[in-house]
């Protein structure tokens, strides 16, 4: 899949069907949640350079996906004006399935402990190469 700067996104974890989704509840943390189409689960891509995107959220004004605190397992993912660097990496079987890969290293965006509940806290883990809740799919908006 080709991805382009500028359009907007809803981003679809693999295993369970929900969009990654700036819960409305604290304007802050990013959760799984199933898809309904409003702003806080759409997504821009910015270009940030060689090879790495800035992903931010149309609903929270200036606010990019990122982490909170350092980078390691289990760190949750938040919305901040921290503009975080992200590396989108397809998968070698299916294109259209991508690692978001915090900063072009081994950890990725995770639906965490596995769970495909809606309200599931989205984190960074180290990539697990099968695991599906580290998949996602980025489905274009067409407005």
């Amino acid at each position: 899949m080709t991805l382009e700067f500028g359009l907007s996104y809803t981003i679809i974890n693999v295993k369970s069907g929900t969009a990654l989704d700036l819960d409305d509840n604290n304007n802050k943390y990013v959760v799984g949640f199933p898809i309904d189409g409003n702003t806080n689960q759409q997504w821009i891509l910015e270009d940030a350079g060689d090879g790495f995107v800035r992903i931010k959220n149309l609903n929270g004004v200036g606010k990019y996906l990122c982490i909170d605190g350092n980078a390691k397992d289990g760190a949750p993912a938040i919305c901040s004006a921290h503009q975080q660097t992200w590396r989108i990496i397809p998968e070698s079987g299916d294109p259209d399935h991508l690692r978001i890969s915090f900063s072009g290293i081994n950890w990725v965006i995770d639906l965490a402990n596995g769970q495909s509940a809606p309200d599931t806290y989205v984190q960074i883990w180290e990539s697990q190469g099968s695991a599906d809740n580290q998949v996602w799919i980025f489905k274009h908006l067409k407005v």
